[in-house]
Parts: C-alpha cells; sequence; structure tokens
C-alpha cells in the first residue's frame, strides 16, 4: 500500500533474493529526496539486480521522515 508521498521525501526500500520460494539475502538501500515511491523502487530493482543478477525477487520501499 502507497503511503501516498505527494513531494519529495527519503525512501528505504528493501530488496531480497529468494531460492525456491525462500528468502535468502536481502539488502536495504536508502534513497534520499526521490521523486515518489515509483522512482524510489525503480531504482532499487536496478541496483538490486546490479548487485545480484540471480534470484532478484522483489523490491518495497517506503517513505521515511515525515513529519
Amino acid at each position: 500500500m502507497s503511503l501516498g508521498c505527494d513531494r519529495k521525501w527519503d525512501f528505504e526500500c528493501t530488496a531480497a533474493w529468494s531460492e525456491d520460494g525462500v528468502e535468502v539475502w536481502q539488502k536495504v538501500y536508502s534513497y534520499p529526496q526521490m521523486q515518489d515511491e515509483h522512482a524510489a523502487t525503480a531504482q532499487c530493482k536496478q541496483e538490486m539486480l546490479e548487485a545480484k543478477p540471480k534470484r532478484a525477487n522483489s523490491a518495497v520501499c517506503h517513505c521515511v521522515g515525515q513529519e
């Protein structure tokens, strides 16, 4: 569910890699001042594929630092 970030926020994205349905690795990426959740998610997916292209499973982003 989107938090409806309607202006630039800092985003935290969790990337997960799975093997046979079991999560085997996870990494958290931080993106300051991204335009929106979609931009942060796209960046996270790109970075997770560069880091470990095989078994990349999901990228979930959320806003952090909202007042």
